[in-house]
């Protein structure tokens, strides 16, 4: 059985050919009258026989006016089931596919909301941590603050651990420990995984902790400091400024002097370094003249 259209349906029946031509002449004539007159509901194959009337019929096409009724009923059933079979043939091939990808899925959304309430509780434990080394830097616990900031900075690298790491470096300097803040904020700024602006902020402390330390050489200071003073960098002229520190402290005015200018001469260079860069640009200018 089959929908052979939207307004019928074809039922296959097997020929019923040697019947009729077994039968007398008188007869057929009786059988070819009653099947015209079923012409309507009796469908012949394309090499159907006039002389033999039913000979290739290959099934019944019943033409649907308007299917109401129980030949309706009957007709609406039968596509019912046709549907119904197409859908678990299709629900056999494909079904196991199909839960997989569902399970899947339930997996992964577990998982992730799992990772997630995880890394939420991990950040709130870290935020009570920095919490206490806080307090305990503004108690006056220099070194208690100083180990819990180390411990917290070492142990994670979220932005608790970032930070930790640069209250510990000022705790350092503050107590007089130059070159461990300096060697704090290398560790900072030589970090992949920090953002670029922040590893230039830390290069920028390092250099100023920097001159401070007169173990540090001059040209440590402006290996360091050099690619941060190009036309465009963020912190060009707090660059050029450590530079002239630097050259002045190693005794180099010329070069102090130079880097200097560079700063009066920058339109763009913050008020206050300018200002500072113009004195020191006419210290130095009487200095030479004094020469």
């Amino acid at each position: 059985v089959r929908r052979a259209g939207a307004d019928s349906i074809f039922v296959p029946h097997t020929p019923a050919c040697a019947t009729l031509a077994d039968q007398p002449t008188g007869d057929r004539s009786d059988s070819r009258g009653a099947e015209r007159t079923a012409a309507d509901k009796i469908w012949h194959g394309a090499n159907a026989s006039d002389n033999l009337p039913g000979c290739a019929p290959v099934g019944i096409m019943f033409v649907r006016s308007s299917w109401s009724g129980p030949v309706g009923d009957i007709f609406r059933e039968v596509d019912e089931e046709l549907r119904q079979e197409g859908y678990e043939k299709l629900w056999r091939r494909y079904g196991k596919y199909v839960i997989g990808v569902a399970v899947a899925a339930i997996v992964a959304v577990a998982g992730w909301k799992g990772w997630e309430s995880w890394q939420t509780s991990q950040r709130h434990a870290e935020g009570l941590r920095f919490q206490t080394a806080v307090a305990l830097a503004q108690e006056g616990k220099m070194e208690q603050a100083a180990a819990a900031f180390s411990a917290l900075g070492a142990g994670t690298d979220s932005g608790y651990g970032l930070l930790s790491q640069f209250y510990q470096a000022s705790l350092a300097a503050e107590a007089g420990d130059g070159a461990t803040a300096v060697d704090i904020y290398d560790a900072i700024s030589a970090d992949s995984r920090v953002s670029g602006s922040i590893r230039d902020a830390a290069t920028i402390l390092a250099g100023l902790h920097a001159l401070r330390v007169s173990s540090i050489p001059a040209e440590a200071i402006e290996a360091r400091i050099s690619p941060l003073a190009a036309a465009g960098k963020p912190f060009r002229h707090i660059a050029l400024e450590i530079l002239a520190l630097s050259a002045h402290r190693s005794g180099a005015a010329a070069k102090a002097l130079a880097s200097y200018k560079s700063i009066v001469d920058d339109a763009g260079a913050p008020a206050g370094i300018r200002a500072r860069a113009s004195r020191m640009v006419n210290i130095l200018d009487n200095g030479e003249t004094a020469k």
